[in-house]
């Protein structure tokens, strides 16, 4: 009996002891993250267009991301759910030729903290030097039968020679050169915009188109792509182009809004050859609806007349 009660006090103590123990820690929060959806690393990637996804992730709103390729800013997308926790991004990339490259993305929080890198290794393919065969029909062969003593069978199949195509393999030299990266629609600042681009080899590109559209600065509307406006050539494969905010479309949409643009290289034809990235790196802002944070402070200043000190001293 004396072994049973005992028995019962301890438990009574161990399960008071368990009672005053901490509750465990709650996994901390707060966190600004971003990962990378496509491509995974060390994917093989064909030297064409493509869309790279991306996550941005935080308790207090994600406002922006960032796009780089071999430590160089391609791209600073808003997507239209900036704001929320969880956001997502696409931004199209065009692989300026084969070989190895860093992808790097990163997000922007609303309170202006930037996340950690989310890094790919991937390795851009050069297109097979030989085309793909282009099948031509096999003729029908009719057997001719001519009764004669004997009768004779004569067949004559045609074949048609299959022409074979040359692949056109541009490089862009440099394809986000743009100036300034404040613009105005309007008066009240600097109101034109100009582009610049270079591919090589020149000989193969013969013209070049730069498509534009305005987007939000909070990410809740575009005004859609134009239909491309043409470029001046200066030789040597540069081409260059001067405008006026205003002869762009989507030109006093919002009160401000990031420019995006893209380079598209075409031949004689006017088909497209080759695309570049897609860059948001200029800025516009409405004269008639520009925002507080655009406008500048006005500066007074006063004056006084000085009271002189000594009395001057008449000569004689």
């Amino acid at each position: 009996m004396k072994k049973r009660s005992t028995f019962i006090l301890l438990s009574l103590i161990w399960l008071a002891a368990a009672c005053n123990l901490s509750p465990t820690a709650a996994p901390p929060t707060g966190v600004l993250q971003t990962w990378l959806d496509a491509p995974r690393d060390g994917s093989q990637l064909p030297l064409a267009p493509y869309e790279v996804v991306f996550h941005g992730s935080s308790p207090e709103g994600v406002q922006q991301g960032e796009f780089m390729v071999n430590d160089q800013v391609q791209a600073a997308p808003v997507s239209p759910q900036a704001g929320n926790s969880l956001v997502t991004f696409r931004v199209t990339w065009m692989p300026p030729a084969p070989g190895e490259y860093s992808l790097k993305v990163r997000s922007l929080s609303k309170n202006g903290r930037w996340s950690e890198y989310a890094q790919a290794h991937v390795m851009v393919a050069a297109p097979s030097s030989t085309p793909l065969p282009t099948f031509t029909p096999i003729p029908t062969i009719t057997p001719t039968l001519t009764f004669t003593d004997t009768p004779t069978l004569t067949a004559t199949p045609t074949f048609t020679d299959t022409p074979t195509s040359t692949a056109t393999m541009i490089t862009w030299l440099f394809s986000n050169s743009s100036f300034p990266a404040q613009v105005f629609n309007g008066s009240c600042g600097e109101n034109q915009i100009t582009f610049q681009v270079k591919v090589a080899p020149a000989e193969n590109v013969a013209g070049m188109l730069v498509f534009t559209r305005f987007r939000e600065l909070d990410g809740s509307g575009d005004s859609g792509w134009d239909a491309g406006t043409p470029m001046s050539a200066l030789g040597d494969g540069l081409y260059i182009l001067k405008i006026e905010i205003a002869r762009l479309q989507g030109a006093g949409w919002f009160p401000s809004a990031r420019i995006g643009y893209q380079f598209v290289a075409t031949d004689r034809s006017g088909q497209a050859l080759s695309r570049s990235a897609v860059y948001e790196d200029i800025t516009a802002a409405d004269c008639g609806r520009i925002p507080t944070v655009f406008q500048l402070p006005t500066l007074r200043f006063s004056f006084s007349t000085p009271t002189p000190t000594v009395t001057p001293q008449v000569v004689r």
